[in-house]
């Protein structure tokens, strides 16, 4: 009795995270994201080895091009999601009643899982590692003056700063093309909403490392759609083979202006 009290008594003090299992990994492209994830299941009590499952379910679609991935203790990872769900269920319902935008944006959706996952610090912590993945606008350029003799005159200029607003016909701004109006937003964060954004790639889970120096060898900027999700794929399997706490199956979902299109990946199950 003595030793299982004493080896559930470290179980709650150590970190709880990798003992579930799973890992997540997302890449971005030219105007495209790729977020791939395993589908194992482990019994963190056993320390993550029994294969419990090979049906998890690690991503939350937000909308067509916006994904959030989770690795951790599949219990939180659950209950992290569905309280995502419901916030933005109801997020969209006070949107459309507004009048507004009823999409949330990749960088609103960062802040809002770091908000929830800081205000649990206090009780006990969800251990879950979110990954964000999506598109975003890209910003558009700042207004040029076209030279102009007038240009200083004091209609022109405010507080030492020339007054792009007007006269309209002076203002010269570059259009962007459809096909290159989007720009991958990309964020991973602790158990604690402590986040990290980036454009390039980010990775959590128990082979996290592996990941991250595949990415590093591998990934090129600018990939189109075909490659960045083949890409996505190969760092995910040769991450898995180096890792006992993940596999049991995989799938790449890739986020274009189009939507999202999922990959399965066979794999082995051992």
């Amino acid at each position: 009795m003595f030793c299982l009290s004493a080896a559930f008594a470290g179980f709650a003090q150590s970190d709880q995270g990798p003992a579930g299992g799973g890992a997540v990994v997302a890449m971005g492209g030219a105007g495209c994201v790729a977020l791939a994830c395993d589908r194992r299941t482990s019994s963190a009590l056993m320390g993550g080895q029994p294969l419990v499952g090979t049906s998890a379910r690690r991503v939350l679609r937000v909308h067509s091009r916006l994904l959030l991935g989770l690795s951790g203790l599949d219990g939180d990872v659950r209950t992290f999601a569905e309280d995502m769900a419901a916030s933005l269920r109801i997020l969209r319902l006070e949107a459309t009643e507004a009048q507004g935008s009823p999409a949330i944006s990749a960088p609103a959706l960062s802040r809002l899982v770091s908000t929830k996952l800081y205000a649990e610090r206090s009780r006990s912590p969800l251990y879950v590692e979110p990954i964000i993945a999506g598109l975003v606008s890209k910003p558009r350029p700042r207004a040029k003056v076209s030279p102009a003799a007038d240009r200083d005159s004091p209609s022109n200029v405010s507080n030492g700063e020339y007054n792009v607003s007007e006269p309209a016909a002076k203002v010269k701004e570059p259009e962007a093309s459809s096909g290159s109006a989007l720009a991958p937003f990309l964020c991973s964060q602790d158990s604690l909403g402590a986040p990290m954004v980036t454009h390039d790639f980010v990775a959590s889970g128990t082979c996290s490392a592996s990941l991250i120096g595949l990415c590093e060898a591998l990934w090129r900027p600018d990939l189109p759609p075909d490659e960045l999700w083949q890409l996505a794929a190969r760092c995910l399997l040769g991450a898995m083979e180096r890792d006992c706490l993940s596999g049991a199956g995989a799938v790449v979902h890739l986020i274009t202006a189009d939507g999202v299109t999922s990959y399965e990946l066979p794999c082995p199950s051992d």
